[in-house]
């Protein structure tokens, strides 16, 4: 059996396109669409459309089909802006179109004041360039064949989430809805082929522990806490907690005291630093003292030595 090929979208030429029957039931009105290659021959309008990137489940919508949404993120990133264009050029098409044939494709349809045609994209916040909604479809006339690597047979249960999708799809026909007055463009899926999207590997290994690693990490905490303690001492180690809250920090690591300390609080600190200055009074005359009866004995000891020295020397 001779396989088809179909179109791509660069090769499309939308002059070409041409509508067939027109079909009717209560609720929908349906107009099919071909393609005409050739002046004499038509074919159904099939194209590949490049590759996307699936993240979504499908959803049952009936026994009959499941519907797909598909964002708008093509494997190579340059092809993003001609797919968004083609259907771009494609919705005005369908348009233009309807206005050159409202009165047999609109016959016997009521309209208040205008119908709405809905677009191939379809705008969301999840993903920047839309989306298109995809029908997977199974029923007795027809169904999309679902597959993996081109090769592997699978069902709507087994599809993958986060996998590269190619797509046959046949821009099939134009559905007039009775009920709410839209019209839009039906993309049957021919087939879908699903691959596995390959995670970048990155071939890099740890260098070894640097010196500077091993030195000891001291806290800041730790730091601050050395230098507060070290000024509180030379100012007041008894300085209350109601009087210390009020002290500010600044950048030279000295204490400032504001103006805004009471007169109770500034005499106790006069009164703290004058007992302060007593006890250093103290400390230094027992310093002096001590070092006056140190040097007596020194002085006592080395006569001691000469006095020895000169008796032996003498016998």
């Amino acid at each position: 059996m001779n396989l088809q090929e179909p179109f791509r979208i660069h090769q499309i030429d939308f002059n070409k396109i041409s509508y067939t029957k027109i079909k009717t039931n209560e609720t929908k009105k349906i107009i099919f669409i071909k393609y005409n290659e050739t002046n004499d021959k038509s074919k159904p309008f099939v194209i590949q459309i490049p590759t996307l990137l699936n993240l979504n489940e499908p959803v049952k919508i009936s026994e009959d089909y499941y519907e797909l949404e598909v964002p708008l993120i093509t494997q190579e990133k340059d092809k993003s802006s001609s797919l968004i264009n083609f259907f771009e050029e494609l919705d005005k098409k369908i348009i233009q179109d309807a206005k050159i044939n409202s009165k047999s494709w609109f016959e016997g349809i009521s309209v208040s004041n205008s119908i709405k045609y809905k677009k191939i994209i379809k705008e969301t916040d999840l993903y920047k360039e839309g989306i298109i909604k995809i029908k997977i479809i199974k029923n007795t006339e027809f169904e999309t064949l679902l597959q993996i690597d081109n090769k592997k047979r699978i069902n709507i249960k087994e599809l993958p989430l986060n996998s590269w999708c190619k797509m046959l799809i046949e821009v099939y026909a134009i559905v007039i809805n009775i009920q709410n007055n839209t019209f839009s463009l039906f993309l049957r899926p021919i087939i879908l082929s699903f691959k596995e999207k390959e995670a970048s590997n990155y071939n890099y290994k740890f260098l070894e522990d640097s010196d500077s690693e091993k030195d000891i990490d001291v806290p800041d905490s730790e730091i601050n806490g050395i230098f507060i303690k070290n000024i509180k001492n030379q100012t007041n180690e008894k300085l209350d907690t109601a009087t210390s809250s009020q002290v500010n920090i600044i950048d030279n690591l000295q204490l400032r005291i504001p103006d805004i300390l009471s007169s109770t609080t500034e005499s106790s600190l006069e009164s703290s630093t004058s007992s302060s200055n007593k006890i250093s009074e103290k400390i230094k005359l027992s310093e002096s003292s001590n070092s006056s009866e140190c040097s007596n004995k020194t002085e006592e000891l080395l006569n001691k030595l000469l006095s020895k020295t000169h008796i032996d020397n003498d016998n």
